[in-house]
C-alpha cells in the first residue's frame, strides 16, 4: 500500500528527502520530482511517512497531509496541509503567530510616504494559501454555485495594448491561460464570494488576509524589501514581459518561481493581491491584530504584478482600488484564521 501512495505523493506533488546529508531532489526532465530510490521494507513502520534507499543511505520521504479541512495549528512555519473542494486541490502554509515591523524605513530610497514604518504583533497564526488563487480554483467556484463576477467593466489585452472591452473576463481575459494560471479580472466583491464558498464548503472561516497578515507571510522573517533574490521569486516586469515583445505580456502560471521561507509562493509579482482592509493611514505607534480603517473608498491590494517593476512588488508596497474594479493585474489568494 505504501509502495502505491509514494508512487501517487512523486507523480503528483514535489516531495521532502530529509536525510544527514543536505536536502536534496531528483527531478525529471519534465520538471517533476521524481525519486530514484529502492522502497525500504524495514522502514515500513511508520503510518505517515516512506523509506528509501538509494546509494546505501536511507531517506525518509513525506507528502503534505491532505485533509477535508485544515483543523488544528501548524506545528512549525511553513508546514502544508492540503484541502480537496469538488476535485481540486487547495494547498494551504502555516504563518505562526509574531512580530515584525510592517512598512519602511525613511532610509530606504524610492519607498512610498504611505509606507510608515511600525511594529505589528499578531497574536494568531493561520494558514495562507500557498498560492493565489487560480484559474481552476475559481472555476470550481463558479460551476458549484452559478456565480456570475460583479465589477466594472476592464480594459482587455489586444495583444499590443489594453482597450475597453466588456467582453473580457475572468475565463478570457484577452490572453491565453490554464487553470494554473493565476485568475485575474475578479473584483474584491468576487473574491470575497470566493472566500464565502469556500468556508461553507469546508466548514472553517476562509477569509481575504488582512493587509498586516499579508505582509507578515510574503516577509516569512526578512526584513529587506524583498524576502529574497526578487528574480527567483518573482515574475515581475523584468522578466515576465520580455523587451521587444507584446504577444508575451501576459500572467504566468502559479508556483513556477521560487517559494519564500514558509512555503508561499508568488507573494512578489504575478499579479495583485486582493486584501481584506480598507485602504488608509498606517499608525505610527506599536499595534495588534490591525484591520486596517473602519471605512474607504478603495480596498488594499498587494505585491505587485507580473507587468510593473521591482519598486511596485516590495513586501511593503501598497496599491489600492475600489472594490468593483477589475483587471489583468488583479488576483487574491486566502487564508484560514485561528
Amino acid at each position: 500500500m505504501k509502495k502505491i501512495l509514494f508512487m501517487l505523493f512523486a507523480l503528483a506533488i514535489p516531495v521532502l528527502l530529509l536525510a544527514a546529508e543536505p536536502v536534496r531532489e531528483w527531478k525529471s526532465k519534465s520538471g517533476k520530482t521524481i525519486v530514484e530510490a529502492k522502497f525500504d521494507v524495514a522502514g515500513d513502520s511508520d503510518p505517515e511517512t516512506v523509506y528509501l534507499l538509494k546509494d546505501g543511505k536511507r531517506f525518509k520521504v513525506s507528502a503534505p497531509v491532505q485533509t477535508t479541512s485544515l483543523g488544528t495549528p501548524g506545528a512549525k512555519a511553513g508546514e502544508k496541509r492540503i484541502i480537496t473542494v469538488n476535485g481540486v486541490e487547495f494547498p494551504f502554509c502555516w504563518c505562526p503567530a509574531g512580530k515584525f515591523m510592517m512598512g519602511s524605513p525613511m532610509s530606504k530610497k524610492d519607498r512610498y510616504s504611505s509606507e510608515t514604518l511600525h511594529e505589528v504583533t499578531l497574536t494568531k497564526g493561520f494558514w495562507m494559501m500557498e498560492t493565489e488563487v487560480t484559474v481552476g480554483m475559481f472555476k470550481a467556484f463558479v460551476s458549484d454555485t452559478g456565480y456570475e463576477p460583479k465589477g466594472d467593466d476592464l480594459l482587455g489585452w489586444t495583444g499590443v495594448s489594453w482597450e475597453p472591452n466588456s467582453k473580457c473576463s475572468w475565463l478570457n481575459p484577452g490572453f491565453s491561460q490554464t487553470d494554473n494560471h493565476p485568475v485575474t479580472c475578479v473584483s474584491w466583491d468576487d473574491a470575497v464570494a470566493f472566500c464565502k464558498w469556500l468556508s461553507r464548503k469546508i466548514g472553517e472561516n476562509i477569509t481575504l488576509p488582512t493587509e498586516a497578515q499579508w505582509e507578515y507571510a510574503c516577509r516569512a522573517g526578512s526584513t529587506g524589501e524583498y524576502a529574497g533574490d526578487l528574480d527567483a521569486m518573482a515574475w515581475y516586469g523584468f522578466n515576465a514581459t520580455p523587451k521587444g515583445t507584446s504577444t508575451e505580456a501576459t500572467t504566468h502560471p502559479v508556483g513556477t518561481k521560487k517559494a519564500n521561507d514558509w512555503g508561499l509562493y508568488d507573494m512578489h509579482g504575478n499579479v495583485w493581491e486582493w486584501c481584506a482592509d480598507w485602504d488608509g493611514f498606517y499608525p505610527s505607534e506599536s499595534v495588534t491584530d490591525p484591520t486596517g480603517s473602519s471605512s474607504g473608498s478603495d480596498r488594499v491590494h498587494r505585491g505587485g504584478s507580473w507587468y510593473l517593476n521591482a519598486l511596485c512588488c516590495r513586501s511593503a508596497v501598497r496599491g489600492s482600488s475600489a472594490p468593483r474594479s477589475r483587471g489583468i493585474l488583479l488576483g487574491f489568494r486566502v487564508i484560514r484564521g485561528q
